[in-house]
């Protein structure tokens, strides 16, 4: 018997994160297996936290462990209530419950609001490796928004107005926007996300505002919600997986605009229940815990916020220090993107004329570098653009000591940062040596 595929899942690529993260993690176990230790692979690839999930989380889903039976495809009400909670504490915005869906991981509250309505889909270059993906698998138009680098390669209302023209047909279309934001680490002022929500009402837009990444904002009180802005036109996905580096735990939350009706409610609910049935329920019952508003979350989510600004920061400067390189300046999240082009004509000049093969060029031998490729990220080829991952350190160890004595000050975070992570940063030093070799 021949097999026949669906010919648009040729379109898709295995996303370049998760692929280049795979190939390392099993070079370095076939390594340690041999009696070798780690392979040495500087890992800027992929981005997960490396911190421990929240002890009073890890409890939590112990205690769960016999809560086998099937739940709500909206997710439990007790969870519902405590994302409730939470939000209020952190963002100051009521949230009726009624409006949650809890999902097995945020990537799936994506594919749900993409798969409840119609319209085509639009894409700042960058973005995150796995929109693009979730948008081919259900067939979505995808518009492509280029970004500059000046504007902090964020989308603008200006750039966003001049694409409308590509959706004259459409009566309704998508905007994906996230912030803080991967790959860049930009976070989106109030006044920016102003200018959007203005477009959008104007062009009938819905945004998907991805804000996994909201409570890794460095200046907390920085972070602004387009929900806030645009309420009647925005889906909210996020998750625990960031600042609970709970990645495995695979549980999200979709939060529905205002203006969805009943019947898209429940239309949103049938997607699970047809396709999932229900986030796994010893999960949903951690979950209560890792949305908790009690000191000992606040004290953990305040201690990795720091973690990861002080690590993503220093990187960054010390990237900005390589000859030719430019960067852009974190404002949350643990990325940033880096741009090779000043390094263009020498990099030519040794047959690498585009991200994806300066990627593969950098995984060998002896700089072993691993770096997304702008490529993946819809960047144009040629553009040597990069994400870098500021995550490839013992998160367990680096909690402890900065627990133990919380640097403070410049120059103290630059000294702990130097201690405890010196891996992290010698790939900037083979970066240097590969560079002065052109």
């Amino acid at each position: 018997m021949k097999l026949l595929s669906e010919p648009r899942l040729e379109t898709i690529e295995m996303p370049e994160n998760l692929a280049v993260a795979m190939m390392v993690m099993q070079a370095r176990q076939q390594h340690a297996a041999q009696g070798g230790g780690a392979l040495d692979f500087v890992h800027y690839a992929f981005g997960g936290s490396p911190f421990p999930v929240p002890a009073a989380v890890q409890q939590a889903l112990g205690e769960a462990s016999g809560q086998g039976e099937y739940r709500p495809a909206e997710g439990i009400a007790p969870l519902r209530e405590q994302i409730g909670r939470f939000w209020d504490k952190h963002f100051g915005m009521k949230i009726d419950p009624g409006r949650m869906v809890v999902v097995p991981g945020s990537k799936q509250g994506i594919y749900n609001t993409l798969a409840l309505l119609q319209g085509p889909v639009i894409l700042p270059a960058p973005s995150w490796v796995g929109y693009l993906p979730i948008a081919r698998l259900l067939d979505k138009k995808v518009i492509v928004v280029p970004t500059r680098a000046e504007d902090g390669y964020r989308i603008t209302a200006e750039g966003l107005d001049a694409q409308c023209r590509e959706l004259e047909d459409a009566p309704q279309s998508f905007l994906i926007l996230n912030s803080p934001n991967n790959p860049t680490g930009a976070v989106y002022t109030r006044s920016e996300l102003e200018a959007l929500a203005a477009v959008c009402r104007t062009h009938n837009i819905i945004v998907i505002s991805d804000e996994i990444y909201s409570l890794i904002t460095y200046d907390a009180a920085g972070f602004t919600s387009m929900a806030q802005i645009y309420p009647e036109g925005t889906f909210i996905t996020t998750g625990i997986s960031k600042y609970a580096g709970a990645g495995g735990y695979r549980l999200g939350v979709t939060i529905l605009p205002e203006t969805c009706t009943e019947q898209q409610l429940l239309n949103f609910r049938k997607v699970g229940a047809a396709t999932y049935t229900n986030a796994a329920s010893p999960v949903q019952f951690a979950a209560i815990a890792a949305f908790g508003t009690d000191p000992a979350m606040d004290a953990y989510i305040d201690a990795q916020r720091n973690l990861h600004r002080m690590m993503t920061t220093e990187l960054a400067r010390r990237f900005g220090e390589l000859p030719g390189v430019t960067t852009t300046t974190p404002q949350g999240s643990f990325y940033f993107f880096a741009n090779f082009d000043a390094r263009g004509d020498e990099l030519r000049a040794k047959g690498i004329a585009d991200s994806r093969t300066m990627a593969t060029s950098l995984l060998q031998e002896p700089c072993r570098v691993a770096m997304v490729s702008g490529a993946s990220l819809l960047m144009p080829p040629e553009s040597l653009t990069f994400r870098i991952a500021a995550v490839d350190y013992d998160g367990a160890a680096v909690m402890k000591a900065y627990q133990q004595a919380r640097p403070q000050g410049p120059q103290a975070e630059h000294a702990f940062v130097a201690q405890h992570a010196a891996g992290l940063l010698s790939g900037v030093d083979r970066l240097r040596s590969f560079l002065d070799t052109l």
